[in-house]
């Protein structure tokens, strides 16, 4: 099982992207969340996600941060043509 974790400063978008990662995509676990920089970078140290979703207007500041402690590579997902890949979404 893969996790991943969410990163969103609206808590309303925060919770309807988990919710569709849950319903859509069962083999991921959303295993920790956080609504800025700082709780975003948290959740990474403590969950060690395989999958990072995140804000895009958060994102130059994770690129900036040397905090955050990412090995992998940043990759844009699918934006607004919905689906995250997961039974043919």
């Amino acid at each position: 099982m893969l996790t991943a974790v969410v990163i969103e400063d609206e808590p309303r978008t925060r919770d309807t992207i988990i919710g569709i990662v849950k319903s859509n995509c069962p083999e991921i676990k959303v295993v920790g969340s956080g609504n800025n920089v700082k709780s975003g970078i948290e959740a990474i140290h403590t969950s060690r996600p395989d999958i990072l979703v995140l804000d895009v207007f958060v994102l130059p500041l994770f690129r900036r941060s040397s905090r955050a402690g990412c090995s992998s590579r940043i990759r844009r997902g699918a934006g607004g043509r919905g689906g995250c890949g997961c039974r043919g979404g």
